[in-house]
């Protein structure tokens, strides 16, 4: 899998920062090209996160995840019949 990240925003005066990025993979039931957007919020210290938020493609991951699930399903087949 490789991840890319594309941007990173920092606000230090709203204790807050964004990380922008795309990951992509080669998987034996197609492509895994998906974005993401992520939110950290900080303590008061700046120092530890307080809270994390993550907006991700829900569109690739309605198509995509069914055909994990597949493949997760005839893998467990084959090794129940093995």
């Amino acid at each position: 899998m490789k991840l890319k990240i594309h941007e990173i925003v920092h606000d230090a005066a709203r204790s807050k920062a964004v990380v922008y990025a795309v990951s992509k993979a080669d998987t034996p039931f197609g492509d895994w090209t998906n974005e993401y957007a992520v939110f950290f919020t900080f303590d008061e210290s700046g120092q530890r996160i307080a809270k994390i938020e993550e907006m991700v493609d829900s569109a690739f991951l309605n198509d995509f995840f069914p055909k994990f699930q597949n493949f997760l399903q005839e893998q467990q087949q084959q090794h129940q019949g093995a």
